[in-house]
């Protein structure tokens, strides 16, 4: 039986003209599949080929630089992945990923995530021998402060049967450690002593608002450790603005904590 290789990218797909392709371009190989990709440095968009004795497989344009590719495996199904990272540019995004495989003289994308303005790691979180995508949940990016100031919450991924698996609620030492590190931020802001915004009055980049970008995390936190009701038990303690019911509201309707 042929052993199937899944295959992660990092990529979005667009139309490329007038390329100008550097002439160093990235190069991986795993037993007889070839991956190349050479950087426009025109477009600044990225060409993959996969090449297997000699037949080209699989080739596309994607924005963005691919600055890696590597071999690694992911989840329990003992299939092989390669890692193919992508960055688009910009001040902080974005990364993308897709997966697939190969199938005899086809390669065949299955999946794909978006991880916006968060880079990735690729590792082993808790010890057991099996790697993992390790990345943050940016939501809440520019939601209630600058990104600067934003704070995430982790995620982490795996690859099950060439689909992408939110696995993060198996990691509670992750998460709890993300929720101390809030914590302890918001303590501090609490010390300093933050002020409420007026009624009506736009709380963004403010104190509170810097409040609710440490606190919506945590929310989120809670809810991947199925405690939900801590997050909103812990927001009820600390906030103390005009707005706290309508920011509870806004975690519950639009993100969808609850």
């Amino acid at each position: 039986m042929k052993k199937s290789i899944s295959i992660l990218f990092f990529f979005i797909t667009v139309s490329i003209v007038n390329a100008q392709w550097d002439e160093n371009p990235l190069k991986f190989s795993l037993g007889e599949y070839n991956f190349k990709s050479y950087y426009d440095t025109t477009d600044f968009n990225s060409k993959l080929t996969v090449v297997k004795k000699g037949e080209t497989l699989y080739s596309n344009e994607f924005s963005g630089r691919i600055f890696s590719i590597k071999a690694d495996e992911l989840g329990e199904d003992g299939k092989i992945d390669i890692l193919i990272g992508v960055y688009s540019g910009g001040a902080h995004c974005c990364f993308s990923v897709y997966t697939g495989h190969t199938e005899e003289r086809d390669f065949i994308i299955t999946d794909s995530l978006m991880l916006g303005n968060s880079d990735y790691e690729i590792k082993d979180l808790n010890d057991d021998n099996q790697r993992e995508i390790f990345a943050y949940d940016d939501r809440f990016a520019y939601v209630f402060t600058s990104y600067a100031g934003s704070r995430f919450s982790p995620v982490v991924y795996t690859v099950s049967n060439y689909k992408f698996e939110n696995i993060t609620g198996k990691f509670p030492a992750v998460i709890n450690s993300n929720i101390d590190d809030l914590k302890s931020q918001m303590n501090e802001l609490i010390g300093k002593g933050y002020n409420c915004p007026a009624v009506g009055e736009d709380a963004f980049s403010s104190d509170a608002g810097m409040a609710k970008a440490i606190l919506a995390p945590l929310v989120q936190d809670y809810m991947n450790l199925g405690e939900v009701s801590k997050g909103y038990d812990y927001v009820n303690s600390v906030y103390k603005c005009s707005d706290k019911q309508s920011f509870i509201d806004t975690l519950k309707i639009v993100y969808k904590l609850k």
